[in-house]
């Protein structure tokens, strides 16, 4: 429930949470007897017949989903969907819009086709491919086609990136529910179809001998852009933006953000020493739209996901004593992307932060000692790390590679004792132990430096020497598009001479083979992206789930899921492996 009543706002946060769980407990059963309830708007849910397809938002994120921000981007919605119309969400870059509308897909239990648009986003990509099957060419249904009939949702990622002449295929399938397919079918909106049959004009075997599909009545589009011209992009044509109700989803409020720590942090020291990081965000926020409409400049987004990696940092380490500055530097490293422009953060960091600056002896930090803890197939390691002398020294157990490593008992014959040990100079030393705070967290790492200033070294170094993992390196390049990060088209042959080689059906069928990274991803080990700054602008964006909720939909209809979505799904729908 939606209540604005400031008293009665942790009781609503825990009872929609508990109204999630409970949906989730009982979905094998008879949902069109349940309703979800939001403020003053209800909702009838319908049994889903592919549960896979049913987004799970990790509960690290209920806080933040169920406060009454987030609340009122939901029960809006809620409305949208009870009058059938199609919705644009817009804001600032991060991962709050996708948040917002997968949350509202998980709670309405809608099944989601997904699609992440870049500037190589083709109409293939959207209504039909042609594959070879069987030595006959023949026409796939894609994410538009296969949402449009089964009566799923559509979440079209990254509007503003998208080529002028893609979109607008779309426009009659969003006004009219109509669209032409390749094939020769024809997708008709449900109450012309109905109107067909009513009238005894045509049967259903009649309509599907001409070709034409029925559009299922609970069809839907949820659309995700950032607003342009603030940020990079192509602006929306008219009779394109005219097709949706469209809502700002700004970035979480103050309020919404002091929520999240007095509910995450149990220590009133963390939560004194990180009230003050709202106020910073807000401020830079609001410095950034002045200086956009004044000047040429003004510094990027601070990123809407932040605050939940101070709380996982301050929960994971427990320091008492942290350097703020050094985090907010960590994240929003602006002295690395534009150094020219430094100076005018940390002087806003001066300000608002009147917490004297800690100095970090650059030396003290140190692992201690990385073991072997690998049990039931998974390796996995004890890293202990120490901060300073003067604090404790923590142990976590993290994932690793396979392999030993230079620390404790150890295979001789393994290659990681054949890797020469970097010269640890102050500044490397602090980096690899960064890179180790990272690796605790589960955070993907990104290293940024000149020719030659021994990236490769330390990469290697880190995930070879320290921790075991096997190293799989994809080399980007210029003319690469978005699609060769994922997937390769490519066609299968049948070598008759060689019977060691796998036997197709056919003698040449069209396939993807999936990447360097989709192989490491599944396999579980560390890749390397080299030369990222080649890659043209937005084509790095279909990563963007991978990276932050480890999920990522493939051009051949599979997708990747986390290992809490695969658990979720293996528990709650009791769906096989």
């Amino acid at each position: 429930n939606n209540n604005n009543n400031n008293n009665n706002n942790n009781n609503n946060n825990k009872l929609n949470s508990l109204n999630r769980n409970f949906i989730r407990k009982f979905s094998n059963q008879q949902l069109d007897l349940f309703t979800i309830k939001i403020g003053d708007i209800q909702f009838e849910l319908k049994e889903s017949l592919n549960k896979q397809l049913i987004p799970f938002v990790d509960s690290k994120f209920d806080i933040l989903l169920n406060s009454q921000q987030s609340l009122g981007h939901l029960r809006w919605l809620l409305q949208k969907e009870k009058l059938k119309q199609d919705v644009l969400l817009f804001g600032p870059p991060g991962i709050y819009k996708r948040l917002i509308a997968l949350k509202f897909c998980e709670l309405t239990q809608r099944e989601v086709e997904y699609i992440s648009i870049t500037r190589d986003t083709t109409e293939s990509d959207l209504k039909q491919r042609r594959e070879i099957i069987n030595n006959t060419s023949k026409f796939v249904d894609q994410c538009a086609v296969r949402a449009a009939i089964n009566g799923r949702i559509l979440i079209l990622d990254g509007l503003e990136k998208a080529e002028r002449n893609i979109l607008p295929i779309l426009n009659n399938l969003l006004e009219n529910r109509e669209m032409s397919l390749e094939d020769g079918r024809f997708l008709m909106s449900a109450t012309r179809y109905n109107e067909l049959i009513e009238k005894n004009d045509y049967t259903i075997e009649q309509l599907e001998k001409l070709g034409i599909c029925k559009v299922h009545q609970d069809f839907r589009v949820i659309a995700l852009a950032l607003p342009v011209p603030k940020f990079p992009g192509n602006p929306l044509d008219p009779p394109l933006r005219s097709r949706f109700q469209a809502r700002n989803i700004s970035s979480p409020s103050i309020d919404t953000q002091l929520l999240c720590l007095e509910n995450q942090l149990n220590n009133s020291n963390q939560i004194k020493s990180l009230t003050q990081f709202p106020t910073f965000v807000e401020s830079l926020t609001k410095y950034s739209d002045f200086q956009n409409d004044s000047v040429s400049w003004s510094p990027p987004t601070f990123p809407d996901n932040a605050i939940f990696n101070l709380i996982e940092f301050y929960k994971k380490f427990n320091l008492e004593k942290l350097n703020i500055q050094r985090l907010i530097m960590r994240m929003y490293p602006i002295n690395i992307l534009d150094p020219s422009k430094a100076e005018l953060i940390e002087e806003l960091l001066k300000k608002i932060f009147t917490t004297k600056t800690l100095t970090i002896d650059y030396q003290e930090f140190n692992i201690e000692s990385i073991i072997d803890q690998s049990h039931n197939l998974i390796p996995t390691k004890k890293v202990k790390l120490q901060f300073n002398k003067s604090s404790k020294i923590i142990e976590e157990i993290v994932f690793s590679g396979p392999h030993s490593t230079r620390f404790g008992i150890s295979n001789n014959n393994d290659d990681a004792f054949h890797l020469s040990e970097p010269i640890l100079t102050p500044n490397l030393k602090r980096i690899i132990y960064e890179m180790m705070e990272d690796h605790i967290l589960n955070k993907d790492i990104c290293l940024i430096g000149e020719k030659g200033s021994g990236k490769s070294t330390i990469i290697r170094w880190f995930a070879r020497g320290l921790l075991g993992y096997d190293i799989d390196t994809m080399m980007l390049y210029r003319d690469m598009n978005a699609r060769d990060i994922l997937q390769r088209r490519i066609t299968r042959q049948k070598n008759e001479n060689n019977s060691n080689i796998k036997h197709y059906n056919t003698l040449a069928d069209t396939d993807w083979e999936p990447s360097v990274l989709v192989k490491a991803a599944i396999n579980g080990k560390l890749v390397i992206l080299d030369n990222i700054e080649r890659l043209a602008q937005g084509t790095l964006s279909v990563l963007q789930r991978l990276i932050t909720e480890r999920h990522v939909q493939l051009y051949d209809g599979s997708q990747l899921v986390s290992h809490t979505t695969f658990n979720n799904l293996l528990n709650y729908y009791s769906i096989q492996d």
